[in-house]
This record gives C-alpha cells, sequence and structure tokens, in this order.
C-alpha cells in the first residue's frame, strides 16, 4: 500500500516536471524568436530600409590626385551606413582634387575634395602643375592687355627695365593661372586647359570654361618655374624702380610656337652703365 502511495506521488512530480520542462521550451522559443525579430529589425533599420547609391573609390586614391571616371564607381549602402557628405552620382568627384587619401572601397566625401571649378584663389595650389610656382604680379589695364586677360590665356611678358629702354621678351608662352580673385580650371593635361582628343594633334587646346574680362583686375598670377619667377620679381622689381614697365602680349587661342626671349639677365646692370642710369 505504502509503495503505492510513493508510485503515484513520484509520478505527480514527473509529470509536473514534464509540464515545467514543456512551459519553459515554450517560454524558452517565444525568446529566441523575439531576439531574431529584433536582430532582423535592427538589420532593417541599419539598411535604412533601402538602399542608397554612394560613390566609393575603386583603389586608393593619393592626395593631391585629380579624380577621373576609372577611379570611382557607384555602390549601394544602407541608409544608416552613408557617410555625411557623402557624394551619389560618379560626375560629383570626377574632375575634383582629393584634399586627403581615400582608402580603395572608401565613400568619397565632398569634404576629401576640392572643388577645381573657377572660385576664389585659396584653391590656387590645387591648379598649379608640380615644380611649378605661381606668381602675382600688379597690372593696370593699359600694361594688362586693356584688362581683357582672362585664366587660361597664355602671354608674353614684355619688359622695359627703365624708361627709355628698348622692351624686351623676358618670358614666353606663360599661362595665365589667376586674374584678381578668378582661378582656372583645373585640366587633365594643363591647369585651364586641356588637349581636344578629337581635335587632330595641332597643339591647339580646348579651355574647360570662360571667366568674365575683369578691367579692374590689379593682380595677374602666373604658373612659372623657380627659375622664371625669380627672373619675373627682379624684373618687376627694376621697372617699378627706374620707371620702366612690364607687359602682357596675349596669344591667340592654340598659339604654343616658342618665342626667343631676348631680355638681359636681370639687374641689367650693363646696359644701365650705358644709359648713365647707375655708376
Amino acid at each position: 500500500m505504502a509503495q503505492t502511495i510513493t508510485t503515484a506521488a513520484v509520478s505527480r512530480v514527473n509529470r509536473r516536471f514534464l509540464l515545467l520542462a514543456i512551459v519553459l521550451a515554450i517560454l524558452s522559443a517565444v525568446l529566441v524568436y523575439a531576439q531574431l525579430s529584433h536582430s532582423g529589425s535592427n538589420s532593417s533599420s541599419s539598411s535604412g530600409g533601402g538602399d542608397v547609391s554612394v560613390v566609393v573609390a575603386k583603389a586608393a586614391v593619393p592626395a593631391g590626385t585629380r579624380i577621373t571616371a576609372d577611379m570611382v564607381e557607384i555602390r549601394s549602402f544602407g541608409q544608416n551606413d552613408v557617410g555625411f557628405q557623402a557624394l551619389t552620382a560618379s560626375e560629383q568627384a570626377v574632375g575634383q582634387v582629393a584634399r586627403y587619401p581615400i582608402a580603395a572601397g572608401e565613400q568619397v566625401l565632398s569634404s576629401k575634395l576640392v572643388d577645381t571649378t573657377v572660385s576664389s584663389s585659396s584653391n590656387l595650389a590645387f591648379v598649379l602643375q608640380n615644380g611649378m610656382r605661381g606668381v602675382a604680379m600688379h597690372v593696370d589695364p593699359v600694361t594688362a592687355a586693356g584688362g581683357l586677360v582672362l585664366p587660361g590665356d597664355h602671354v608674353d611678358i614684355l619688359w622695359i627695365p627703365f624708361r627709355g629702354a628698348p622692351a624686351f621678351i623676358m618670358l614666353s608662352d606663360i599661362e595665365v593661372t589667376a586674374v584678381s580673385q578668378t582661378v582656372v580650371d583645373v585640366a587633365p593635361a594643363a591647369p585651364g586647359l586641356q588637349k581636344d582628343p578629337n581635335a587632330p594633334q595641332t597643339g591647339n587646346r580646348t579651355r574647360i570654361s570662360e571667366g568674365n574680362p575683369n578691367p579692374t583686375a590689379e593682380t595677374v598670377t602666373f604658373m612659372v618655374s623657380p627659375e622664371q619667377a625669380t627672373s619675373l620679381i627682379c624684373g618687376t622689381s627694376i621697372a617699378q624702380k627706374y620707371d620702366g614697365t612690364i607687359s602682357l602680349s596675349v596669344r591667340s587661342f592654340g598659339d604654343t610656337a616658342p618665342l626667343a626671349v631676348n631680355a638681359p639677365p636681370c639687374p641689367p646692370t650693363d646696359l644701365m652703365r650705358q644709359q648713365g642710369i647707375i655708376q
């Protein structure tokens, strides 16, 4: 009799444990389902509910590199994964210059690029070719081709070192990179100019964009070599001191013919002694 009662009690206990196990299993399943649903919700939230097309770098882009079409591509990102100031069209990046290095696969942000369209003179450093210098010269409308010189023009620089001296060709075929505060565009071959791939190879060049003449401009900036920069600064200083002039002769579009430079070394001491300007 006692054994029967004990067996019944054990059976009841086993049923309770079984019922508890079932309840715990159901509860665990509910918790797992809730966790999976929450993870799926977070994943959906991370994707922003849809894909966004973003410009990324195909390969590493060093700082100072001008972006070309083959350097970037479009990839899709979730809304929450899109960087601030990310570009959404390749055309927004092509033609601009990387201000900082951009890693392969990295989203291209506008803050990492320099806008090289005609703009403020703060971007002058990005339109100069490697090894060249930007040298500004004070001008007036008479000596600066009537104020019609534009960024991207090429000029010959004429020098009259002192009153009564003949005019010399100081520098030939020099590119104007800026007039007053307007800077030339960056181009594939040279700042402000690019070869026309459809034109015969005659040396003609195509200006990327046109500027407006500025008759009130007081400065013109040239892209010159360090040696040419020294000559230009010296010649300007001598002309100012001895009532000479420096004038700009604008070349016709596409004219790249070399012109013999015949200016004496600066300062032109021998010539100045002949004229009695110095002893």
